[in-house]
């Protein structure tokens, strides 16, 4: 269920591909790609239906920001397949159930935001970009992306893009990655671990087959609701040193995340550098409040929503990390003849 007044936001990194993936030309978000789906949107062309059209997810609004650093694009997912939502009354314990119009061709509908930096920080290569998805039940960053590569590949029909170089037809591919934290003490800060688990991959003689039959051999043990912050630290650390001697090569993390519930992630390493950098384990989350009310299926874009995202994303790559983007739009156009 959502909240009127709080939502949880995913930290993410967008990198735009070309398919196909030999042509190797460079996409430019903001000069290639937001135009047209702020036309996709405009003419209602920009969606993806899917579950043998019992699903859908339909842009419904594109906004730049007014230095045009930034990119709003909101979401709408609709699903005829989910039950209809009940209502409880708090004083007489009725229940009543609202139906969706069959007539009507209606699904339970959720909105998302998906904030992205159009410019690109020192350190990020030109087709990564910094995003912000405001975390609603059904939209994940997977079917984004799929809902993304469907709108360039079948439904904004007038979008083409040709390789100067080949002359060959290529279209933009979109992936998102989580972002995660800096390293394991970062990553502890507002996360409680509920149990550890330690895997070895070991080799057995199949005696049918006389082959070597890899396994597992797994030892786990629950954490306290008390060990948080240094003392969770430390306890990772002592007990990975001591199963890496008896033969154990990986680690399985279940922690409480305060934003979205229970997660799991995973070392690979046990050695201690490996421990304290923490490198893909626990992805970066937070939380934001607003005075407006957000509603489950936006209409429009919530606009202080947005701004607030915008702000966690400038806070993210830091002002004086942003490459200035003036060069990268004077340049960018040619490596693209757009013939829509």
């Amino acid at each position: 269920m959502l909240s009127y007044y709080e939502r949880n936001v995913d930290y993410l990194e967008l990198t735009l591909g070309t398919i196909p993936a030999a042509e190797a030309v460079t996409f430019d978000l903001g000069a290639h790609i937001v135009p047209q789906l702020i036309k996709g949107a405009s003419e209602n062309k920009a969606v993806y239906s899917f579950d043998d059209g019992d699903a859908s997810i339909h842009l419904a609004e594109v906004a730049l920001s007014e230095d045009n650093h930034f990119v709003t694009l909101l979401f709408h997912y609709a699903d005829k397949s989910i039950s209809d939502p009940a209502f409880k009354s708090l004083d007489t314990g009725e229940v009543r159930t609202e139906k969706k119009s069959k007539e009507k061709n209606e699904g339970i509908a959720v909105s998302a935001h998906l904030v992205i930096d159009l410019d690109n920080a020192l350190g990020q290569k030109d087709s990564c970009y910094f995003s912000l998805l405001e975390l609603v039940p059904h939209l994940s960053k997977s079917l984004l992306s799929r809902a993304l590569n469907y709108f360039f590949n079948k439904a904004l029909t007038g979008t083409k893009f040709t390789n100067p170089k080949s002359q060959k037809k290529v279209r933009p591919s979109f992936s998102f990655d989580s972002l995660t934290c800096n390293d394991l003490i970062d990553g502890l800060r507002e996360r409680r671990l509920t149990a550890l688990t330690f895997v070895s991959k070991i080799l057995e003689d199949d005696m049918d087959e006389n082959e070597l039959t890899p396994t597992e051999q797994r030892i786990s043990f629950a954490v306290g609701d008390n060990v948080r912050g240094e003392v969770a630290y430390n306890l990772l650390h002592r007990a990975s040193k001591k199963a890496k001697k008896q033969g154990y090569t990986t680690l399985k993390v279940n922690y409480e995340d305060v934003y979205s519930g229970n997660r799991t992630g995973t070392f690979n390493k046990l050695d201690e550098e490996s421990l304290n950098r923490a490198a893909g384990v626990f992805a970066k989350r937070g939380k934001l409040y607003c005075e407006a009310q957000i509603n489950q299926c936006q209409k429009s874009i919530h606009t202080e929503l947005s701004n607030k995202m915008m702000t966690l994303l400038i806070k993210e790559r830091g002002q004086k990390d942003v490459v200035s983007d003036t060069t990268e739009a004077a340049q960018t156009p040619h490596l693209l003849a757009d013939q829509a």
